[in-house]
């Protein structure tokens, strides 16, 4: 009962200070969306290029098969982007002995792809589509080479009807592979999906900042104790406090997913996967925060560290600009390590694939955080709180 006590006081004072917190939580973060999502627009809507390139192919089998993929690479649909070099390639690919054994067999057989140039990541993704079309195919490529090697024919009959296929093949798979590359490539949200999105998780931080710094400030100054008029149990009010934040969270986070979505602006995709992403968002939230306010008794410290944590994410985490689209290194490595990047990779996925296993690297670690956030915070809670 004394945990259900202190939820409904701080809804009660959430209940009270709604206009703030409604401007805080809703007004302030669609404002500052649709503002960025305006002025950027243009660049959102660019279609990402693929400068040309080189690549060696070094074949150590010496197949029929090896020799598709060397027809693939030079295959007319190509020439724009891609130019056959003998060595000294880009990006090499190297084919591996018995490929084509490995291949008639159904076994294993890696093709490896080694980035020689620096900052080749998209035209390595390219050449490893090409390569993926290329293996979804070739079992059928490789049936249809046996009934040919199986006829009646002469060999001379075999080879050319093998090449005919084979010149038929390489077309269908280079063009098939550059049509989905391409779309894999400028798969990505419009500019009021992107800021709708990373304004959500700024707002995320800031409740977490706001609402330790004030459950810090009451602890302090004894509020508590005057509310209640009765000795408080810590743990009791631990989970008051944190189970407060969730039901606040999920209700103002639903609400602003909702808007969007009603809207057609944003937060596209199955309902179900929304209230998933919702509700592990919340639990984010209230267990970062129950983690901070187990830590933290001063609160000019905690202002301090929280402060930083959210300009870190304001900076380097893609929240005032588009992270998604800027091919830096150190920002997108950087990025990861940001309290919101983790939360707008599980709504970017939704809007952007619409299935749960896109979800699951965001999910998992989005779930460990909170495991862990509530684990440290309940064992320091049990051994140091003093209210």
């Amino acid at each position: 009962m004394k945990v259900w006590a202190y939820i409904l006081k701080d809804l009660r004072i959430i209940k009270k200070d709604f206009a703030s917190s409604f401007l805080m939580l809703f007004i302030f973060p669609v404002m500052l969306s649709f503002f960025y999502g305006f002025f950027q627009n243009k660049m959102f809507q660019e279609t990402a290029k693929v400068e040309k390139f080189t690549v060696s192919i070094k074949d150590n089998d010496n197949s029929e098969s090896s020799k598709l993929i060397k027809d693939i690479f030079s295959n007319e649909t190509l020439k724009d982007i891609i130019e056959i070099k003998g060595a000294d390639g880009d990006i090499e690919v190297i084919i591996p002995k018995d490929f084509q054994n490995n291949l008639q067999n159904n076994e294993t057989s890696n093709l490896i792809i080694n980035q020689i140039k620096k900052d080749m990541g998209v035209q390595t993704h390219v050449v490893q589509g090409i390569l993926d079309s290329f293996g979804k195919n070739i079992s059928m490529a490789s049936g249809v080479n046996k009934n040919i090697y199986a006829s009646n024919l002469s060999e001379s009959q075999k080879k050319d009807l093998i090449q005919s296929y084979a010149d038929k093949l390489n077309t269908v798979f280079s063009t098939s592979a550059i049509k989905e590359d391409t779309l894999s490539i400028n798969n990505r949200l419009n500019s009021i999906e992107y800021y709708g999105i990373e304004m959500l998780t700024f707002t995320s931080v800031l409740l977490i900042m706001s609402y330790s710094l004030e459950f810090i400030k009451e602890r302090k100054e004894g509020t508590l104790k005057r509310v209640f008029s009765i000795s408080i149990d810590g743990k009791s009010l631990f989970l008051g406090k944190i189970g407060a934040l969730f039901i606040i969270s999920t209700l103002s986070i639903l609400s602003y997913v909702l808007f969007y979505r009603l809207t057609g602006r944003a937060f596209h995709g199955s309902i179900a996967l929304i209230l998933l992403a919702v509700i592990m968002n919340s639990l984010l939230i209230a267990s970062i925060t129950g983690l901070v306010i187990s830590i933290f008794k001063d609160e000019k410290t905690a202002r301090v560290v929280l402060t930083t944590v959210m300009m870190a994410g304001t900076m380097i985490g893609g929240v005032f600009f588009p992270i998604d689209i800027v091919d830096n290194k150190f920002l997108n490595i950087a990025s990861k390590f940001t309290p919101n990047i983790w939360i707008a990779e599980m709504y970017k996925k939704i809007g952007l694939y619409n299935d749960f296993e896109s979800m699951l690297p965001s999910l998992g670690v989005i779930s460990a955080v909170v495991l862990l956030s509530f684990i440290i915070g309940s064992i320091r809670m049990n051994k140091s709180w003093e209210v």
